[in-house]
This record gives structure tokens, sequence and C-alpha cells, in this order.
């Protein structure tokens, strides 16, 4: 409708104007075809808001379906290798562990002995606070309640600044509430002391190892050794002699340690 009166509005005046020229018939058939052309403009206009209207009720009318809402899917992580790095570096450390047992100067010889051979340094003390650091040191060792019969220091020199300790104890391979794996090992600990350093050696060893009465006596010399503990490869440790050699070695390195911090306090 409003399309309607606009045009009506915008034909005025050309009516107006034509009047002027144009005869009485003429203005009249002229007038007739502009009322012609506005029906039609407002026959559309009509049809289009009718059109309008019937798209409008239809949208009203259907129904709108909500979307279930859907589980959000946990995303899931990525696969992992169990090989975490705390793993890779602990096999990295049971791998270099291992090579320690394995070397060939593991278990040295001298003079077809097994002997194991330190020297600790200790800047700024005298022989004798030396021997005297060590003498408390293996006084220790040799009377704990872990010691067997036997166990003592053996020889004291202090003039000489000599010291030497026969050792008897036990040596730990498992332990359990059901089992208990464990062999009686003697060993012979000398230190020898001087102005700023200790000599210390470790050798004479021998095992008494007892599975269910059974007993067998080795050597060092005759079971820890490379031949009898190592395989031809070098590869791994052999089950039974392998483990006296691994503990052994163990008992070496903590022996040293200790005996180096006391000296050093």
């Amino acid at each position: 409708m409003k399309k309607f009166f606009i045009s009506i509005m915008l034909l005025m005046p050309l009516t107006m104007a034509a009047q002027n020229t144009l005869t009485p018939e003429e203005q009249l058939a002229k007038a007739q075809k502009q009322l012609e052309e506005a029906q039609k403009a407002l026959d559309e206009a009509r049809a289009n808001i009718s059109e309008a209207n019937k798209v409008s009720k239809e949208k009203k009318e259907t129904p709108v379906v909500k979307e279930e809402a859907r589980p959000v899917e946990a995303e899931k992580p990525a696969s992992r290798n169990v090989t975490t790095s705390r793993a890779v570096k602990k096999a990295k450390n049971a791998s270099k562990d291992l090579m320690k047992y394995l070397a060939q100067d593991a278990v040295p010889l001298v003079n077809d002995r097994v002997e194991w051979e330190t020297t600790i340094s200790a800047p700024g003390k005298s022989a004798d606070e030396i021997y005297d650091k060590a003498l408390d040191y293996l006084t220790v060792l040799t009377s704990g309640e872990e010691e067997l019969p036997g166990s003592q220091v053996a020889i004291k020199k202090r003039d000489e600044h000599n010291l030497v300790a026969t050792v008897h104890e036990w040596l730990v391979f498992s332990s359990s509430a059901l089992a208990l794996d464990r062999t009686e090992i003697y060993y012979v600990v000398e230190v020898n002391t001087a102005d700023g350093q200790a000599n210390v050696k470790m050798n004479r060893i021998k095992y008494v190892y007892d599975v269910q009465g059974d007993v067998d006596t080795f050597t060092a010399e005759n079971w820890i050794v490379d031949k009898e503990a190592v395989n031809k490869k070098r590869t791994r440790l052999l089950p039974i002699a392998g483990k006296f050699r691994r503990k052994t070695i163990d008992l070496k390195d903590e022996l040293f340690n200790d005996l180096q911090q006391n000296i050093r306090l």
C-alpha cells in the first residue's frame, strides 16, 4: 500500500504539468493509464506481503528439533613407551655396574693372589694422625655384632705406622622371610700410613659356603677370578661364582670408601 501512495505522489506533478499542454481527452487517457500502472504495482505489493506472511507462518508452525547433547569424549592420551627416562637411566646404570664386575682388572692378581690396593690422600695430616684414625676404624669394624670369631686388629705397630686386621664376617647374597643365602668370608686388611696418606690392601680372601649342610671352602684365587666367574665372551657373570665376585667387589668398595672417610675426618 505504501508503494502505491508513493507512486501516486510521484505522478501528480507530471499530471499537473501535462494539463497545461494536453487536451482533455488525452489527459483522461493518460490518467487512466497511470491509474492502471499504480493498481498493478499495488497488486504486486499485496502479493509480496501475502507470500511473506505465509513463509513467516510456516516457520512458526515448524517444530524446532533440538539436537541432543552428546557427551564429549575424553581425548585419549597418546600411547607412551613403557620405558620412561627413569627406566632408561636405571638400565644404563645397571649396564654400567655390570661392566664394573666384568672388567679384566675388576679382580686383580698380584703374585698369583687376589689383592686390591688403594692409596688414600689426607693432606695436612701426619702419619701418626692417620694411623690413629685407621686404628679406630678397624677396631670398630672387627668388633661389630655381625662379626664372627677371629675378627680382630691382629697387628699394631705404631712406630712403623703399620696395622693388620683379620676379618671374619657374613657376606649376604640375598635375604627374605623364607630364605637366607650367605657365606662366611675371611680376609685381611693391611694399612701403612705416612704423612698425608695411607696405603691400604685387602687380600687373603677365603669363603666357607654352607648349603643345607653341604659345606664348601673356596679361595678368591680359585673362585672369583675371570676364568671362574665370567663367561668366555665377557658378557655376563656365571651364576654361582659370579655372585661371589659381585659381592666381594662391593665389600671391597665399601671398605675402602669408609676407611677413606674416617681418615679424612
